[in-house]
C-alpha cells in the first residue's frame, strides 16, 4: 500500500466554488509546511497573513485586497529563509500573488 502525502493546495478563483473546480496553482507539501510552522515558528509569527495556513488541516482565504500586504510578508520572510526549498517555494508564491493579482483573483488554500 502507498501512503499519499498531504498538501496545503494553493488555488486562484473569483470565488471559492470556481477556485475548486482548478487544479491548484501551488501545493504546500507536509515537509515545507513543518519547516515554516514548527522549525521558524518565531519567524513566522512575524508575519499574520502567512500564518493563516498554519494550520494544515484548515482552508485558509486572502480575498484580493490582502494579496499585495501577502506579497510583501512573503517577500520579506524569504530574504529571512536560508532552506534553498523554502526559499523556492516562497518565489513560487509570488508569482502566484501577482497571477492572482492581475487577473483581480482571490487566493485560497484547500487541505486535502
Amino acid at each position: 500500500m502507498c501512503l499519499r502525502k498531504m498538501s496545503l493546495d494553493i488555488h486562484t478563483g473569483k470565488s471559492k466554488v470556481n477556485a475548486e473546480k482548478i487544479h491548484p496553482a501551488l501545493s504546500f507539501d507536509e515537509s515545507i509546511h513543518e519547516l515554516f510552522f514548527l522549525h521558524e515558528k518565531k519567524l513566522i509569527c512575524k508575519y499574520p497573513l502567512f500564518l493563516k495556513m498554519q494550520d494544515y488541516y484548515q482552508d485558509a482565504y486572502y480575498p484580493n485586497g490582502e494579496i499585495e500586504s501577502l506579497m510583501s510578508e512573503i517577500d520579506k520572510l524569504r530574504q529571512e529563509m536560508k532552506d534553498k526549498d523554502s526559499c523556492t517555494f516562497l518565489e513560487k508564491f509570488i508569482e502566484l500573488c501577482n497571477m492572482a493579482l492581475l487577473r483581480k483573483d482571490n487566493i485560497y488554500c484547500f487541505s486535502d
